[in-house]
Protein backbone atom coordinates (compact mmCIF):
# COMPACT_ATOMS: atom_id res chain seq x y z
CA UNK A 1 0.00 0.00 0.00
CA UNK A 2 2.81 2.44 1.30
CA UNK A 3 4.61 1.50 -2.05
CA UNK A 4 1.61 1.99 -3.96
CA UNK A 5 1.15 5.29 -2.55
CA UNK A 6 5.11 6.90 -3.22
CA UNK A 7 4.56 5.54 -6.91
CA UNK A 8 1.03 7.22 -7.79
CA UNK A 9 2.58 9.89 -9.21
CA UNK A 10 0.23 11.96 -11.43
CA UNK A 11 -1.06 15.36 -9.36
CA UNK A 12 0.91 13.90 -6.12
CA UNK A 13 4.19 14.97 -7.03
CA UNK A 14 6.13 17.42 -5.90
CA UNK A 15 5.93 20.66 -7.97
CA UNK A 16 9.64 22.44 -8.78
CA UNK A 17 10.00 25.63 -10.05
CA UNK A 18 11.15 25.58 -13.70
CA UNK A 19 14.31 26.55 -12.98
CA UNK A 20 14.73 24.04 -10.20
CA UNK A 21 13.57 21.31 -12.41
CA UNK A 22 15.53 22.14 -15.61
CA UNK A 23 18.64 22.10 -12.99
CA UNK A 24 18.18 18.69 -11.89
CA UNK A 25 17.42 17.08 -15.63
CA UNK A 26 20.03 18.98 -17.18
CA UNK A 27 22.80 17.65 -13.62
CA UNK A 28 21.68 14.14 -14.85
CA UNK A 29 22.28 14.58 -17.77
CA UNK A 30 25.82 16.22 -17.38
CA UNK A 31 26.83 13.61 -14.69
CA UNK A 32 26.07 10.91 -17.09
CA UNK A 33 28.08 12.25 -19.77
CA UNK A 34 30.76 13.35 -18.03
CA UNK A 35 31.10 9.58 -16.47
CA UNK A 36 30.67 8.49 -20.23
CA UNK A 37 33.48 10.85 -21.16
CA UNK A 38 36.49 9.45 -18.70
CA UNK A 39 38.53 7.09 -20.54
CA UNK A 40 38.57 2.96 -20.16
CA UNK A 41 42.53 3.51 -18.74
CA UNK A 42 41.34 6.07 -16.38
CA UNK A 43 38.38 4.29 -14.89
CA UNK A 44 37.01 0.70 -15.65
CA UNK A 45 33.98 -0.27 -17.32
CA UNK A 46 32.95 -2.47 -14.05
CA UNK A 47 33.64 0.57 -12.18
CA UNK A 48 31.62 3.15 -14.38
CA UNK A 49 28.74 0.57 -14.09
CA UNK A 50 28.32 0.66 -10.15
CA UNK A 51 28.36 4.54 -10.42
CA UNK A 52 26.18 5.07 -13.24
CA UNK A 53 23.37 2.90 -11.99
CA UNK A 54 21.70 5.12 -9.83
CA UNK A 55 22.38 7.78 -12.44
CA UNK A 56 20.25 5.56 -14.85
CA UNK A 57 17.60 4.92 -12.16
CA UNK A 58 16.99 8.38 -11.68
CA UNK A 59 16.41 9.16 -14.64
CA UNK A 60 13.53 7.24 -14.94
CA UNK A 61 12.68 8.07 -11.12
CA UNK A 62 12.68 11.63 -11.47
CA UNK A 63 9.54 12.36 -13.25
CA UNK A 64 7.62 9.73 -11.26
CA UNK A 65 8.22 12.66 -7.78
CA UNK A 66 8.56 15.83 -9.90
CA UNK A 67 6.89 17.83 -11.97
CA UNK A 68 6.80 21.17 -13.83
CA UNK A 69 3.86 23.38 -13.95
CA UNK A 70 5.25 25.18 -16.65
CA UNK A 71 5.60 24.22 -20.44
CA UNK A 72 8.80 21.82 -19.76
CA UNK A 73 6.86 18.78 -18.20
CA UNK A 74 6.32 16.68 -20.64
CA UNK A 75 9.70 17.55 -22.66
CA UNK A 76 11.75 16.52 -19.29
CA UNK A 77 10.00 13.28 -18.51
CA UNK A 78 10.80 12.68 -22.47
CA UNK A 79 14.45 13.83 -22.20
CA UNK A 80 14.80 11.10 -18.99
CA UNK A 81 13.15 8.24 -20.45
CA UNK A 82 15.68 8.93 -23.67
CA UNK A 83 18.42 9.45 -21.16
CA UNK A 84 17.67 6.47 -19.33
CA UNK A 85 17.91 4.18 -22.58
CA UNK A 86 20.99 5.31 -23.68
CA UNK A 87 23.37 5.14 -20.62
CA UNK A 88 21.38 2.39 -19.62
CA UNK A 89 22.73 0.82 -23.66
CA UNK A 90 26.03 2.45 -23.25
CA UNK A 91 26.73 1.46 -19.22
CA UNK A 92 25.37 -1.93 -18.80
CA UNK A 93 23.78 -3.53 -21.71
CA UNK A 94 26.08 -3.32 -24.66
CA UNK A 95 29.26 -4.01 -22.63
CA UNK A 96 27.30 -7.29 -21.56
CA UNK A 97 25.81 -7.68 -25.01
CA UNK A 98 28.37 -6.90 -27.21
CA UNK A 99 31.36 -7.00 -24.91
CA UNK A 100 32.40 -2.84 -25.81
CA UNK A 101 33.74 -0.59 -23.41
CA UNK A 102 31.86 2.18 -21.70
CA UNK A 103 33.15 4.72 -23.05
CA UNK A 104 31.56 7.95 -25.64
CA UNK A 105 33.05 10.77 -25.73
CA UNK A 106 31.06 14.75 -25.21
CA UNK A 107 31.39 15.22 -29.09
CA UNK A 108 30.12 11.97 -29.77
CA UNK A 109 27.23 11.94 -27.79
CA UNK A 110 26.46 15.53 -28.99
CA UNK A 111 26.61 15.20 -32.63
CA UNK A 112 24.24 11.85 -32.28
CA UNK A 113 21.83 13.84 -30.59
CA UNK A 114 22.07 16.86 -33.32
CA UNK A 115 22.18 14.14 -36.12
CA UNK A 116 18.57 14.26 -36.19
CA UNK A 117 18.29 17.71 -37.26
CA UNK A 118 21.88 18.21 -38.78
CA UNK A 119 24.45 15.99 -41.38
CA UNK A 120 27.60 15.96 -40.12
CA UNK A 121 30.95 15.56 -42.65
CA UNK A 122 33.32 12.71 -42.13
CA UNK A 123 35.94 13.88 -43.11
CA UNK A 124 37.15 17.36 -44.59
CA UNK A 125 36.41 17.25 -48.14
CA UNK A 126 32.73 16.10 -47.45
CA UNK A 127 32.93 19.45 -44.81
CA UNK A 128 33.88 21.35 -48.00
CA UNK A 129 30.39 20.91 -49.73
CA UNK A 130 28.62 22.89 -46.65
CA UNK A 131 29.32 26.27 -47.58
CA UNK A 132 27.20 28.33 -45.51
CA UNK A 133 24.74 30.60 -47.10
CA UNK A 134 22.27 31.38 -44.23
CA UNK A 135 21.86 33.88 -41.16
CA UNK A 136 20.47 32.38 -37.58
CA UNK A 137 17.37 34.95 -38.14
CA UNK A 138 16.63 33.41 -41.26
CA UNK A 139 14.94 30.51 -39.35
CA UNK A 140 12.48 32.85 -37.05
CA UNK A 141 9.83 32.73 -39.89
CA UNK A 142 9.61 29.63 -40.33
CA UNK A 143 9.45 29.07 -37.07
CA UNK A 144 6.88 31.63 -36.20
CA UNK A 145 4.66 29.87 -39.16
CA UNK A 146 5.05 26.41 -38.07
CA UNK A 147 4.43 27.42 -33.91
CA UNK A 148 1.35 29.53 -35.05
CA UNK A 149 -0.36 27.14 -37.41
CA UNK A 150 0.72 24.40 -34.84
CA UNK A 151 -1.32 26.69 -31.86
CA UNK A 152 -4.29 27.86 -34.01
CA UNK A 153 -5.30 24.02 -34.46
CA UNK A 154 -4.30 22.82 -31.05
CA UNK A 155 -6.72 25.70 -29.79
CA UNK A 156 -9.30 23.69 -31.39
CA UNK A 157 -8.82 20.68 -30.16
CA UNK A 158 -8.96 21.44 -26.91
CA UNK A 159 -12.96 22.31 -27.19
CA UNK A 160 -13.35 18.81 -26.95
CA UNK A 161 -13.72 16.63 -24.08
CA UNK A 162 -12.60 12.96 -24.15
CA UNK A 163 -15.57 11.42 -24.49
CA UNK A 164 -16.86 13.45 -27.39
CA UNK A 165 -13.62 12.64 -29.11
CA UNK A 166 -14.67 8.83 -28.99
CA UNK A 167 -18.48 9.74 -29.40
CA UNK A 168 -17.16 11.40 -33.19
CA UNK A 169 -15.01 8.03 -33.88
CA UNK A 170 -18.16 6.09 -33.09
CA UNK A 171 -21.02 7.99 -34.76
CA UNK A 172 -19.57 10.44 -36.82
CA UNK A 173 -16.73 9.08 -38.85
CA UNK A 174 -16.13 11.42 -41.29
CA UNK A 175 -15.87 14.32 -39.12
CA UNK A 176 -13.70 12.49 -37.09
CA UNK A 177 -11.42 11.73 -40.26
CA UNK A 178 -10.91 15.19 -40.78
CA UNK A 179 -10.00 15.44 -37.13
CA UNK A 180 -7.44 12.74 -37.46
CA UNK A 181 -6.18 14.99 -40.38
CA UNK A 182 -6.00 18.03 -38.25
CA UNK A 183 -3.96 16.27 -35.55
CA UNK A 184 -1.63 15.09 -39.17
CA UNK A 185 -0.96 18.93 -39.55
CA UNK A 186 -0.87 20.22 -36.03
CA UNK A 187 1.84 17.56 -34.69
CA UNK A 188 4.29 18.06 -37.20
CA UNK A 189 3.79 21.85 -37.10
CA UNK A 190 4.74 22.05 -33.17
CA UNK A 191 7.46 19.51 -33.87
CA UNK A 192 8.72 21.43 -36.62
CA UNK A 193 8.95 24.37 -34.78
CA UNK A 194 10.62 22.94 -32.36
CA UNK A 195 13.15 21.61 -34.91
CA UNK A 196 13.47 25.12 -35.61
CA UNK A 197 14.48 26.51 -32.05
CA UNK A 198 16.83 23.59 -31.93
CA UNK A 199 18.36 24.43 -34.75
CA UNK A 200 18.67 28.21 -33.72
CA UNK A 201 20.66 27.35 -30.39
CA UNK A 202 22.74 25.26 -32.07
CA UNK A 203 23.96 27.77 -34.82
CA UNK A 204 24.11 30.63 -32.29
CA UNK A 205 26.27 28.40 -30.04
CA UNK A 206 28.83 26.56 -32.25
CA UNK A 207 28.23 27.95 -36.01
CA UNK A 208 28.85 31.60 -34.82
CA UNK A 209 25.36 32.33 -36.51
CA UNK A 210 25.36 31.17 -39.73
CA UNK A 211 24.60 27.66 -41.11
CA UNK A 212 24.52 25.86 -44.43
CA UNK A 213 20.63 25.06 -45.59
CA UNK A 214 21.53 21.73 -47.41
CA UNK A 215 23.13 20.82 -44.21
CA UNK A 216 20.12 20.93 -41.83
CA UNK A 217 15.93 19.42 -42.40
CA UNK A 218 13.41 19.46 -41.42
CA UNK A 219 12.16 17.51 -38.12
CA UNK A 220 9.00 15.82 -39.71
CA UNK A 221 8.52 15.70 -43.44
CA UNK A 222 4.75 15.92 -43.76
CA UNK A 223 2.84 12.51 -42.84
CA UNK A 224 -0.25 13.33 -44.24
CA UNK A 225 1.53 12.92 -47.37
CA UNK A 226 2.38 9.35 -46.38
CA UNK A 227 1.79 6.25 -49.06
CA UNK A 228 2.95 3.60 -46.81
CA UNK A 229 3.12 2.96 -42.91
CA UNK A 230 6.58 2.58 -43.98
CA UNK A 231 6.88 6.12 -45.10
CA UNK A 232 5.34 7.40 -41.92
CA UNK A 233 7.75 6.01 -39.80
CA UNK A 234 10.70 5.45 -41.40
CA UNK A 235 10.91 8.92 -42.98
CA UNK A 236 7.82 11.24 -42.43
CA UNK A 237 7.79 11.11 -38.50
CA UNK A 238 10.05 12.77 -36.20
CA UNK A 239 13.61 11.57 -36.07
CA UNK A 240 14.08 13.18 -32.76
CA UNK A 241 14.84 9.43 -31.08
CA UNK A 242 16.08 7.56 -33.96
CA UNK A 243 19.51 7.92 -32.42
CA UNK A 244 18.97 6.45 -29.27
CA UNK A 245 16.45 3.32 -30.96
CA UNK A 246 18.59 2.63 -32.95
CA UNK A 247 21.66 2.16 -29.90
CA UNK A 248 18.57 0.47 -27.47
CA UNK A 249 16.82 -1.50 -28.45
CA UNK A 250 16.97 -1.90 -32.02
CA UNK A 251 21.05 -3.12 -32.17
CA UNK A 252 20.77 -4.95 -28.90
CA UNK A 253 17.67 -7.12 -30.24
CA UNK A 254 19.12 -6.98 -33.38
CA UNK A 255 22.85 -8.64 -32.24
CA UNK A 256 21.15 -10.96 -30.11
CA UNK A 257 17.97 -12.70 -32.32
CA UNK A 258 20.74 -13.24 -34.95
CA UNK A 259 23.31 -14.48 -32.60
CA UNK A 260 20.23 -17.01 -31.76
CA UNK A 261 19.28 -18.05 -35.08
CA UNK A 262 23.12 -18.41 -36.26
CA UNK A 263 23.54 -21.10 -33.62
CA UNK A 264 20.66 -22.70 -34.98
CA UNK A 265 22.27 -22.48 -38.27
CA UNK A 266 19.49 -20.61 -40.04
CA UNK A 267 20.05 -19.03 -43.38
CA UNK A 268 17.75 -16.17 -42.25
CA UNK A 269 19.40 -14.96 -38.95
CA UNK A 270 20.37 -11.43 -40.55
CA UNK A 271 16.76 -10.67 -41.84
CA UNK A 272 15.30 -11.61 -38.78
CA UNK A 273 17.67 -9.73 -36.55
CA UNK A 274 16.63 -6.86 -38.59
CA UNK A 275 12.37 -7.28 -38.05
CA UNK A 276 12.89 -8.25 -34.33
CA UNK A 277 14.72 -5.22 -33.78
CA UNK A 278 12.47 -2.82 -35.73
CA UNK A 279 9.65 -4.37 -33.46
CA UNK A 280 10.80 -3.78 -30.97
CA UNK A 281 11.40 -0.19 -31.44
CA UNK A 282 8.13 0.14 -31.94
CA UNK A 283 7.58 -1.75 -28.78
CA UNK A 284 9.85 0.62 -26.96
CA UNK A 285 8.16 3.95 -28.49
CA UNK A 286 4.62 2.30 -26.91
CA UNK A 287 6.71 1.78 -24.00
CA UNK A 288 7.27 5.66 -23.85
CA UNK A 289 4.21 7.04 -24.66
CA UNK A 290 2.81 4.69 -21.80
CA UNK A 291 5.62 6.27 -19.45
CA UNK A 292 4.24 9.67 -20.19
CA UNK A 293 0.39 9.19 -19.75
CA UNK A 294 1.15 7.44 -16.45
CA UNK A 295 3.46 10.32 -14.57
CA UNK A 296 1.06 12.34 -16.09
CA UNK A 297 -2.41 10.96 -14.75
CA UNK A 298 -1.29 8.92 -11.99
CA UNK A 299 -1.70 5.21 -11.56
CA UNK A 300 -5.13 5.12 -10.42
CA UNK A 301 -6.40 6.59 -13.18
CA UNK A 302 -3.93 5.24 -15.83
CA UNK A 303 -4.62 1.92 -15.30
CA UNK A 304 -8.01 2.51 -17.62
CA UNK A 305 -5.82 3.15 -20.16
CA UNK A 306 -3.02 0.71 -19.72
CA UNK A 307 -1.65 -0.89 -22.88
CA UNK A 308 -3.31 1.18 -25.28
CA UNK A 309 -0.38 3.17 -26.24
CA UNK A 310 2.00 -0.12 -26.66
CA UNK A 311 -0.92 -1.76 -28.63
CA UNK A 312 -1.29 1.11 -31.07
CA UNK A 313 2.60 1.10 -31.87
CA UNK A 314 2.94 -2.50 -31.71
CA UNK A 315 0.09 -3.06 -34.64
CA UNK A 316 1.77 -0.39 -36.37
CA UNK A 317 4.89 -1.98 -35.76
CA UNK A 318 3.54 -5.44 -37.35
CA UNK A 319 1.72 -3.70 -40.47
CA UNK A 320 5.03 -2.04 -41.54
CA UNK A 321 6.31 -5.67 -41.71
CA UNK A 322 3.54 -6.96 -43.35
CA UNK A 323 3.82 -3.85 -46.12
CA UNK A 324 7.62 -4.65 -46.55
CA UNK A 325 6.47 -8.70 -47.23
CA UNK A 326 3.98 -7.88 -49.71
CA UNK A 327 6.47 -4.74 -51.26
CA UNK A 328 9.04 -7.53 -52.00
CA UNK A 329 6.95 -9.94 -53.24
CA UNK A 330 5.54 -7.04 -56.12
CA UNK A 331 8.79 -5.77 -56.28
CA UNK A 332 9.64 -4.99 -60.02
CA UNK A 333 6.34 -4.72 -61.15
CA UNK A 334 5.02 -1.61 -62.98
CA UNK A 335 1.37 -1.69 -62.20
CA UNK A 336 2.70 -0.94 -58.28
CA UNK A 337 3.14 2.75 -59.08
CA UNK A 338 0.51 3.11 -61.19
CA UNK A 339 -2.05 6.53 -60.44
CA UNK A 340 -4.64 4.06 -58.97
CA UNK A 341 -2.48 1.99 -56.96
CA UNK A 342 -1.03 4.82 -55.67
CA UNK A 343 -4.69 6.23 -54.19
CA UNK A 344 -5.12 2.92 -53.11
CA UNK A 345 -1.71 2.91 -51.03
CA UNK A 346 -2.97 6.70 -49.90
CA UNK A 347 -6.28 5.22 -48.86
CA UNK A 348 -5.26 2.53 -46.80
CA UNK A 349 -2.42 4.41 -44.96
CA UNK A 350 -4.44 7.02 -44.00
CA UNK A 351 -7.15 5.24 -43.47
CA UNK A 352 -5.91 2.77 -41.23
CA UNK A 353 -3.66 5.15 -39.18
CA UNK A 354 -7.15 7.16 -38.69
CA UNK A 355 -8.82 3.62 -37.75
CA UNK A 356 -6.18 3.15 -34.81
CA UNK A 357 -5.50 6.61 -33.82
CA UNK A 358 -8.03 6.13 -30.38
CA UNK A 359 -5.69 3.70 -28.84
CA UNK A 360 -3.04 6.86 -29.02
CA UNK A 361 -4.73 9.56 -28.54
CA UNK A 362 -7.17 8.28 -25.42
CA UNK A 363 -4.90 9.00 -22.62
CA UNK A 364 -3.31 11.99 -23.95
CA UNK A 365 -6.33 13.78 -23.98
CA UNK A 366 -7.40 12.70 -20.52
CA UNK A 367 -4.48 14.60 -19.11
CA UNK A 368 -4.82 17.61 -21.64
CA UNK A 369 -1.95 17.25 -23.39
CA UNK A 370 -2.75 19.99 -25.93
CA UNK A 371 -2.52 22.53 -23.22
CA UNK A 372 1.15 21.08 -22.44
CA UNK A 373 3.22 23.26 -25.03
CA UNK A 374 1.70 26.31 -26.74
CA UNK A 375 4.30 28.27 -28.03
CA UNK A 376 2.26 31.90 -27.93
CA UNK A 377 -0.04 33.11 -25.08
CA UNK A 378 -2.79 33.26 -27.30
CA UNK A 379 -5.11 30.42 -27.48
CA UNK A 380 -7.58 32.50 -25.35
CA UNK A 381 -7.54 35.46 -28.41
CA UNK A 382 -8.30 32.35 -31.08
CA UNK A 383 -11.06 30.78 -28.69
CA UNK A 384 -12.74 34.24 -28.90
CA UNK A 385 -12.33 34.70 -32.53
CA UNK A 386 -13.70 31.37 -33.09
CA UNK A 387 -16.93 31.78 -31.25
CA UNK A 388 -17.46 35.14 -33.42
CA UNK A 389 -16.98 32.85 -36.56
CA UNK A 390 -20.66 31.67 -37.60
CA UNK A 391 -21.21 28.68 -37.70
CA UNK A 392 -18.48 27.73 -36.16
CA UNK A 393 -19.71 25.74 -32.99
CA UNK A 394 -20.88 23.09 -35.00
CA UNK A 395 -17.28 22.12 -35.65
CA UNK A 396 -16.53 22.48 -31.94
CA UNK A 397 -16.59 20.55 -28.71
CA UNK A 398 -18.69 21.81 -25.88
CA UNK A 399 -15.85 24.03 -24.26
CA UNK A 400 -15.99 26.38 -26.80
Amino acid sequence: MILSQLLESGSDRTSLGTSYYLGCVFGLLLAQNVLANIKPSTMSTPVKRIIATPLVIADIAFPIFFRNDGSWNMLGVTILFMAFLRFLDLFLVAPAVQGVEAYATMKFLRDEFWSCLRTFPKNKEEEKKFVKDRKFYHLIPHFIFHALLSDIIVAWFTTFKTDEFMDMYHNRPAFFFFFFCMVLVAMPAGFTANGYLLQLVYVLIFEKGSYCKAQWRSLMRYPICATSLGDIWSERWHQALKSTWHQLPFNEIRFLTERFFIKRNSRSAKRLGIMAGALSVFMMSGLLHEYLSYVHIGYAKYKQFMGEELSFFTIHGIAVMIEKFVSRACKGQKWTTSPIVMILRRAWTLGFACYTIPLFLRSFMYWDAWHASPFFPFQAQIHDIMRQIPGMHRVCGSLL
